[in-house]
């Protein structure tokens, strides 16, 4: 009997047999593969090249992408922010710009705002600082009614 409580067909293990040939190693094999691992080369022993590591990640982040339901195509948000906090190279300061907080009382560091459009730095923001101008998408009139609406009813 399988787990789900139904038994299976000599025909439905012939086929599952098939299925998984090749995909059990012996664990002569399963021990030198993750020995590999450890010392960052491939099963065989051989070490990858700087270039051929990176052909990997390439290839690897392609198929990662492409299979991704929500990917558009071109490159990744968080790739062209790496880039351009390399580019920019501004220390980080100790609070957040905009409340004050300190990143050393914070759970996450501080967030490297910057804006969506023209992709230019804006500043050092703590999470909650940096989700309240995600969730209003940048709008200075929506800020502004948020305000009144707090000052009306406080």
């Amino acid at each position: 009997m399988s787990k789900k409580g139904y038994k299976q067909t000599e025909e439905h293990k012939r086929k599952l047999s098939e299925a998984n040939k090749g995909k059990k190693f012996s664990e002569k094999r399963r021990k030198k593969m993750s020995e590999s691992k450890k010392n960052n080369t491939n099963a065989l022993g051989y070490k990858h090249t700087d270039d051929a590591k990176k052909k990997i990640s390439i290839s690897s982040l392609k198929n990662v992408k492409e299979k991704n339901h929500n990917w558009k195509g071109g490159i990744s948000e968080n790739y062209k922010l790496k880039e351009l906090k390399k580019q920019i190279n501004i220390q980080r300061p100790e609070q957040c710009e905009v409340c004050g907080a300190f990143e050393n009382n914070l759970k996450h560091k501080l967030n490297f705002d910057h804006d969506h459009k023209t992709g230019k730095f804006r500043g050092w923001l703590c999470t909650n600082c940096n989700l309240a101008l995600g969730l209003v998408k940048d709008n200075v009139e929506i800020l502004h009614k948020l305000i009144e609406y707090l000052s009306k009813n406080k």
